[in-house]
């Protein structure tokens, strides 16, 4: 009886481990069909390094993005000259260049009301921006504000920008159809304004930060790039380093129209996860010819601009 039992006991485990095994084999063998989709070694890795790598999500991609909080400088390849082409061409629909035109005070006395109203708060203004900003414009410091009028968007009605010279410039439109004056948008003193709907940005850090975009009818921003510069210490040569790169924010249409090229593409991208924005590692002749005219644009907006700024008494003569 005791031997019979015994015997039992042994086969119930012998089946269990066949049912294992077999459980086993089909598992890698999904596995096995899933990695060789990719033509990629088999390996976990690999696997979640293709879940991971992708824009969006369920897209099998060949180029692999490299998170900012984790990755390091060194371990970034410079952008190969096809891909570098492309954005190149990108760039170069982007013009830099914007015009300040000078608007006769006398002549625009009606919309000037409707501003000066807005700014000493005896009106109120719709807010178009992401931000709630209403808090930080104080009505009782206007005479101390520096303001830059002009017609930013060209369509025959000026914009009023209200710079407090420490923090933010508001950007102040009029709409005369709904008889409504709208903050289309809020800058940072660190952006600078060269003409027409063309701004310019930076900020400092770890490294150098420069931005580009434009306001369209909306207020929404387009044409969005961005340039990034810094030193570093290079643990691979054991030297101080510095890295160029060119980026595009996540939701711009400029890493929209980008995504369909870099499908199949095996390169290296560089997301830093503070300001959400796709970066591609060039080098200093690369970035030295993108941004070349986009210099030379805020140095001409710097001398421009004079012409369009104004003093509270200036502009209102209240």
């Amino acid at each position: 009886m005791l031997k019979k039992k015994r015997l039992l006991i042994f086969l119930a485990f012998a089946l269990l481990s066949i049912t294992t095994a077999c459980g086993n084999i089909d598992y890698d063998k999904k596995r096995l069909e899933l990695v060789e989709e990719t033509d990629l070694p088999v390996s976990s890795q690999n696997i979640s390094t293709i879940e991971e790598n992708s824009i969006e999500s369920n897209e099998s991609v060949d180029y692999e993005i490299l998170i900012s909080s984790e990755a390091k400088y060194e371990d970034l390849s410079v952008l190969d000259e096809e891909t570098f082409s492309v954005i190149k061409e990108i760039k170069s629909k982007i013009d830099f260049f914007g015009t300040f035109k000078k608007e006769d005070i006398k002549s625009s006395e009606s919309i000037l009301k409707k501003y000066y109203e807005v700014i000493v708060g005896k009106q109120r203004y719709i807010n178009k921006t992401e931000g709630n900003w209403e808090h930080a414009f104080d009505p009782l410091k206007v005479k101390d504000y520096t303001y830059y009028f002009f017609d930013m968007d060209k369509d025959e009605s000026p914009e009023l920008i209200v710079s407090d010279n420490t923090t933010y410039a508001y950007i102040f439109k009029y709409d005369i159809s709904k008889n409504e004056t709208l903050l289309i948008d809020t800058i940072r003193t660190t952006s600078q304004l060269l003409g027409d709907n063309k701004i310019s940005n930076w900020h400092g850090g770890v490294g150098l930060t420069y931005g580009f975009y434009e306001l369209d009818e909306n207020g929404e921003r387009k044409s969005n790039i961005r340039f990034y510069s810094a030193p570093y210490f290079n643990n691979i040569t054991q030297q101080e380093d510095e890295i160029y790169m060119v980026g595009f924010p996540e939701d711009s249409d400029e890493i929209v129209n980008l995504k369909s090229f870099l499908k199949n593409k095996k390169i290296q991208i560089y997301f830093d996860d503070l300001t959400k924005t796709y970066y591609f590692k060039i080098t200093k002749e690369q970035y030295n010819q993108l941004t070349k005219d986009y210099f030379e644009s805020r140095k001409k907006a710097e001398e421009n601009i004079r012409e369009v700024a104004y003093t509270f008494e200036e502009l209102f003569d209240y």
